[in-house]
């Protein structure tokens, strides 16, 4: 049994949702991007980067959050070596309050009206092409215009919020393919 307080991200029993649900608020925003967390087997996870960090706005409000892709392979030994032994069938996906890793590989800045077809279209994501379309919609890549800014607001973000479990965020693989 594990104790502690219910994990609403990433809940074992998902909550009862209409897939079409307008999503207002932050807690409809979770509520709904937890039907999509740790369940394996899911198209997408194949395809999206190991770390991407949101930035979800409401008016003046923001959030981050780290949707983290869970990769199971087949032995220990292949993932230091990766050598062709994934099992992107029993990948799922994790969404966290905060920024958990150092080393994010694509942002992404929604408005709260753009939080349900992003879902709706992170849950299309059924081949790389989907992927290529989704990411050049929604991400901020390495040669927009955007991408310091965002870098700017989410290192600020990071050392108000996360304290001294802050540092600078490393873009060494940032928007790199995996």
């Amino acid at each position: 049994m594990i104790a502690g307080p219910p994990d609403r991200l990433n809940p074992d029993r998902k909550p009862p949702l209409e897939r079409r649900a307008p999503i207002a608020s932050f807690d409809d925003w979770e509520r709904a991007a937890s039907t999509l967390t740790v369940i394996e087997g899911q198209p997408f996870t194949r395809y999206l980067p190991s770390v991407i960090l949101l930035r979800l706005n409401r008016g003046e409000e923001s959030r981050v959050y780290s949707l983290v892709v869970n990769r199971v392979y087949k032995s220990q030994f292949t993932l230091i070596y990766q050598d062709g032994e994934a099992l992107p069938d029993q990948y799922s996906l994790s969404i966290y309050p905060t920024i958990i890793n150092g080393f994010p590989n694509l942002f992404i800045e929604l408005d709260m009206d753009q939080a349900a077809p992003f879902l709706t279209a992170l849950r299309a994501v059924t081949s790389q092409a989907d992927w290529e379309r989704f990411k050049e919609r929604y991400g901020i890549l390495r040669n927009s215009a955007r991408l310091w800014p965002f870098y700017d607001w989410i290192t600020d973000w990071n050392f108000s919020h996360r304290k001294e479990a802050a540092g600078y965020l490393d873009l060494s693989y940032y928007d790199v393919p995996e």
